[in-house]
């Protein structure tokens, strides 16, 4: 596949769609270059790319309203439950300790696990 052809398939996204408003983002150099890339690497898949962008984005959303509920110490819903105000500043003190891995490991789980791995691990002495 050319850098044209690649060009021309991006270009004909979804305008609503999350990879579109990314690309549209980056601008035409840096959407060159990324075509470049593409285009000189066969084995690359753009639907891995940009699903993979999409999930790391909902990982930073997910954990910045746990540390705003947690500074604010208030209740909310996240991922469709209920969390207390207490439960997320636990939660936000663990994050906050954890690397980048091993957040992203934390985070896609069910909240209620998020929150039972966050007990556990902030009852740890060493922790």
């Amino acid at each position: 596949m050319t850098k044209n052809e690649v060009l021309s398939r991006l270009n004909t996204l979804n305008e609503g769609s999350y990879t579109r408003k990314i690309l549209d983002k980056l601008g035409d150099r840096i959407m060159d270059s990324l075509a470049e890339y593409i285009a000189s690497n066969p084995d690359f898949n753009v639907k891995t790319f940009f699903d993979t962008h999409k999930q790391l984005q909902e990982f930073e959303v997910l954990e910045q309203q746990l540390h705003k509920m947690a500074e604010n110490r208030v209740s909310g819903e996240i991922n469709g439950q209920m969390i207390d105000g207490f439960s997320a500043y636990m939660v936000s003190s663990v994050l906050n300790k954890l690397t980048y891995e091993q957040k992203k490991s934390l985070l896609k789980r069910p909240t209620n696990e998020i929150v039972a791995i966050a007990y556990k691990l902030a009852s740890r002495t060493e922790f």
